[in-house]
């Protein structure tokens, strides 16, 4: 048995971090969804999966449903700021029906968080990063799939997913029509500036083998692990 540490696997950079860095509008973007009304409406999403996590069903519906509320009043904000938050209410909104024992109902939500990325990317590109939630939307309905025994479906939603993160098949369709790639994620990360001072972190975007690894992981738990616990 070998004494040497584990290595240890640099942090991820949020996709916040990318617009940041795509220039001024991306800056700009930045600026509203951290305005204090938008960041209690994602606070409201947070505190409701904490709920569902922690298997508080009915207190984790009433945030959802005040979430609900607040993105209803939504009048005056760009478009792809309106659809980044559908996306994160449909994602818990997605938990909590799988919770209730609503599969289909479930993964109906995970069809509208993909619908609000589309909807996002096409309107602002510097968003393009949050196209990568589309496969892990498909390995979330292989999650569901799992918990009614139902493994040809499993199988066809891991496939789909496999042949989304190696390019073969895009990661979403936009709204207009054109499809969005791996290699066009990739494209966009490799134009982005890398100023001096950079934090060492933000090249983990750039290693899409680690990533690919990351995936098979997350594959492989599909099959392995007893829980079921789908992501934000």
């Amino acid at each position: 048995m070998s004494g040497a540490a584990p290595e240890k696997q640099p942090r991820q950079p949020e996709w916040k971090e990318l617009v940041e860095l795509s220039g001024d509008a991306g800056r700009a973007w930045l600026r509203r969804y951290r305005e204090p009304r938008l960041l209690r409406l994602e606070q409201l999403g947070l505190d409701a999966l904490a709920a569902l996590r922690a298997g508080q069903l009915e207190p984790g519906r009433r945030q959802l449903a005040e979430l609900e509320a607040g993105l209803a009043a939504l009048e005056d904000v760009p478009a792809s700021l309106r659809a980044i938050h559908d996306r994160w209410y449909f994602g818990v909104l997605a938990y909590y029906e799988y919770a209730a024992g609503e599969s289909e109902r479930a993964e109906a939500c995970l069809q509208q968080a993909y619908d609000a990325v589309c909807r996002a990317i096409e309107a602002d590109g510097f968003l393009i990063l949050l196209a990568n939630h589309c496969q892990e939307f498909r390995l979330h309905q292989a999650r569901i799939a799992r918990s009614r025994n139902d493994w040809r479906e499993v199988r066809r939603y891991v496939e789909e997913a496999e042949r989304m993160i190696g390019g073969e098949a895009p990661l979403c369709v936009l709204p207009g029509g054109r499809p969005i790639r791996v290699a066009d994620m990739e494209a966009f990360c490799l134009s982005l500036p890398r100023p001096e001072g950079t934090p060492p972190y933000l090249s983990a975007i750039f290693d899409l083998g680690r990533h690919r690894k990351d995936f098979a992981s997350f594959v492989e738990a599909i099959y392995v692990l007893p829980g079921f616990v789908l992501a934000y």
